[in-house]
């Protein structure tokens, strides 16, 4: 079995089996993968403007070895932070199509959870971020029945939202990566693959808000109470916040079951339709669960999940790094339900999968795929702190020289580095079947007597007459490849176009009429790559040919003008800095297994929120400016995120030099809530799954003692800085016993 990539997602029937034993073989030959994915990075991008830019134009891919070539990129090409490739993805952002980062167009971005300087950062979203994560759930999924088998059919209570897409200035679709990828076909085909499919319909996962959507899940939830397999959420946070709703709501949800009506708080027309339909009274099911709730209410709702989901195997969710606060919380939910960690990944790339899910969540560790990206590790050691020191750095790791995956040790921290690509895994990994191969003139039709599975198809759908306009954003959307247009046809050029009947309207499915495109690839490989691969031997050089291939039922029409070899669709990250603090816990084979550290910058965070210190510094230099108006003036700042209570939410510790009236304070903590701009932040605050933004002001002097504590347990005064975000107990409790004053903002108020 090949280890190139996983086997074919649109192989729905595929048992656990398949996936597992691909990637046994990948983390066996962890390092040669690694060595072929990198190769396969830089084959399918050399022509892009940023490789380019550091490996020139003429470097020969295919006359290095694995070794060479690894010698080459790093040295050749830098370590870069966002910041570094901003420039480029704000190009894409403002509608330039030229090769930048890919030779490819894109057509969606994804909000990854840092700022750069306030701003969003944008992270390209193609097909392969989705099916990437089809795969890795489908590998979790499969090692998780291995310990926690799940009934076909059953169905998983997920508290799951989507947020609003929104277009760029270039025209890109823009939206969170979770929101993409519940859009998508790859979670549908998710919940096929795993025989498990979630509770509440898609009106409810995308409605955009919060609290009308967590109401609809837990009725949903209700609804199927002995269907529900497991209970799942992205972050822990969101599950922990549900729970707690429904300490409030169930005597609400009970009379909508009684009743087969719908409250009237659910306002919004789409979600409320299709929860309507789904909804007859149920008198017994409601008196039942008013009987339960009776009981639990007086012991605390220590184990409701239990209690209200009794075939519940198993709690689902991330639950490292900031999420680990919500644990005891979700503990005392889950009663004796296992909590499962799910797998780590970023808005970047997926990272690992968690292959022992019977480990709690503070002891999991993350097996590397080797497949999804090319990952260097960076060694991180904490900083010696001396008096005479004059190192400033941002953070207190000092750094060692990047290793690639094989040469990690185990017990050692490290900065992870990506390399990605977003490549069309279709026909690389013999997603479709061929079925045939035809030679055809320019311009002939093609009917349903081709081939016996084009009359047998029982989707019939329309498609449109195939020129080179109307391929673009089908090509896109199926995730295969694009041949830039603007280039003159030639007769011995390699063109491909691969169409999806989904994505087309026009013409019926056996009137399919073929243009030859003026247009050719700027660069086509010469060699095949994939055994899954048509055989083109025979076929002429001036001769278009086309391929009829099956993905699943629904037939594909491949239209090769001449012969050629499939291209790929990839989006390169060059040496990209996570920002991840990991420790090497051991090894699976020849993959390392990374427990989770922290963030290297990353000082608040509630949900899904993540703001940096830069973030926290503009926010408060703009709540600060309004002390211009007055004489006063400010001293010093910390901050904290406060979650032992729900909804969490941030609270900012002031330090003032002056006399300010309050009203110009409710100002400032107003404009503090306001400036920042996150959108995890911001989509949390505006549905209430983060409180507003609290200042407290301090008395003078208070700064002054937190910094006598750090001296006084032997910190040099030349090594002294105030944090700017502590969870330090003894920092909390100097904070809150030296608050005079409180505020709470309004900046989200309906």
């Amino acid at each position: 079995m090949p280890v190139e990539g996983a086997p074919a997602m649109a192989a729905a029937d595929a048992d656990d089996h398949d996936i597992v034993e691909w990637f046994e073989a990948a983390a066996e030959t962890a390092g040669a993968v690694q060595s072929q994915t990198l190769r396969r990075i830089i084959e399918s991008n050399l022509g892009s403007e940023y490789l380019r830019r550091w490996l020139g134009g003429d470097v020969r891919v295919h006359d290095l070895s694995p070794a060479e070539l690894e010698s080459l990129f790093t040295s050749a090409v830098p370590l870069a932070s966002h910041a570094d490739i901003e420039p480029y993805i704000q190009r894409i952002a403002h509608g330039d199509a030229s090769p930048i980062l890919t030779q490819q167009p894109i057509t969606m971005l994804s909000l990854s959870s840092g700022t750069t300087d306030g701003r969003p950062k944008y992270v390209p979203f193609t097909r392969f971020s989705s099916q990437s994560t089809l795969r890795i759930f489908r590998l979790a999924a499969a090692y998780r029945s291995r310990v926690f088998p799940i009934r076909s059919g059953g169905r998983i209570l997920e508290f799951i939202y989507s947020s609003k897409q929104f277009q760029t200035k270039g025209g890109l679709m823009a939206g969170t990566a979770t929101t993409h990828y519940f859009a998508s076909e790859e979670f549908e085909t998710k919940q096929r693959t795993t025989k498990c499919f979630t509770c509440s319909p898609f009106e409810v996962i995308s409605a955009g808000d919060y609290e009308q959507s967590t109401y609809c899940h837990l009725l949903f939830g209700l609804l199927f109470h002995n269907e529900v397999e497991f209970v799942a959420s992205t972050f822990a946070y969101s599950t922990v916040q549900a729970l707690t709703a429904f300490e409030d709501l169930w005597e609400e949800l009970c009379e909508d079951i009684r009743q087969g009506t719908l409250t009237s708080k659910i306002t919004l027309p789409t979600m409320r339709r299709a929860v309507l339909e789904h909804l007859m009274p149920n008198p017994s099911l409601a008196s039942k669960i008013e009987r339960e709730c009776e009981e639990l209410r007086s012991s605390g709702w220590c184990g409701l999940i239990p209690q209200m989901w009794p075939n519940a195997k198993y709690i689902y969710s991330i639950m490292t790094g900031s999420m680990q606060p919500y644990l005891r919380k979700l503990r005392h939910y889950a009663g004796e339900v296992p909590l499962v960690c799910a797998e780590y990944g970023s808005t970047e790339s997926w990272i690992g999968v968690n292959l022992e899910p019977l480990n709690p969540p503070e002891r999991v560790a993350f097996t590397v795929i080797p497949t999804f990206s090319y990952f260097e590790f960076i060694p991180l050691c904490k900083q010696q702190k001396q008096e005479s020191s004059t190192l400033v750095t941002a953070d207190d790791f000092e750094e060692g020289q990047p290793v690639p995956l094989c040469k990690v040790s185990v017990g050692q921290q490290y900065e992870i580095v990506l390399t990605t690509f977003t490549e069309s895994s279709l026909l690389h990994h013999g997603a479709p079947s061929w079925c045939s191969r035809y030679t055809v003139p320019p311009n002939s039709s093609l009917n349903s007597s081709w081939h016996p599975k084009l009359s047998a198809c029982p989707l019939r759908y329309p498609i449109q007459s195939i020129t080179a306009e109307g391929c673009l954003n089908p090509l896109f959307d199926l995730g295969s490849f694009h041949i830039a247009s603007g280039t003159a046809w030639a007769s011995n050029a390699h063109t491909v176009l691969l169409l999806r009947p989904t994505m087309m309207c026009g013409q019926s499915l056996d009137t399919i009429t073929i243009h030859c495109p003026p247009w050719v690839p700027t660069a086509v490989s010469q060699q095949p790559r994939c055994p899954n691969k048509y055989d083109d031997k025979n076929a002429t050089s001036d001769e278009p040919t086309a391929l009829v291939l099956c993905h699943g039922v629904c037939p594909l029409i491949l239209y090769v003008g001449p012969p050629s070899h499939p291209r790929k669709l990839c989006f390169l990250l060059s040496r990209y800095r996570l920002g991840d603090v990991v420790e090497v816990a051991g090894f699976y084979k020849g993959a390392p297994q990374l427990t989770f550290v922290c963030r290297r910058k990353l000082i608040l965070t509630v949900n899904i929120d993540k703001n940096t210190e830069r973030d926290l510094q503009l926010a408060v230099e703009k709540g600060s400016g309004l002390l211009s108006r007055t004489k006063a003036e400010l001293v010093d700042f910390t901050s904290h995120a406060h979650v032992a209570h729900h909804p969490g939410h941030y609270i900012i510790y002031w330090e003032i030099k002056g006399e300010v009236e309050e009203g110009v304070l409710r100002e400032c903590c107003r404009e503090m809530d306001a400036a920042f701009v996150d959108q995890g932040y911001v989509v949390s605050r505006k549905t209430s799954s983060i409180g507003p933004l609290e200042l407290r002001i301090v008395e003078t002097g208070t700064f002054r003692k937190i910094m006598e504590h750090f001296i006084g347990n032997g910190t040099a005064m030349s090594q002294f800085k105030t944090p700017r975000c502590t969870a330090n107990q003894v920092l909390l409790s100097i904070l809150d016993c030296c608050t005079v004053k409180r505020f709470w903002s309004t900046a989200y108020a309906p």
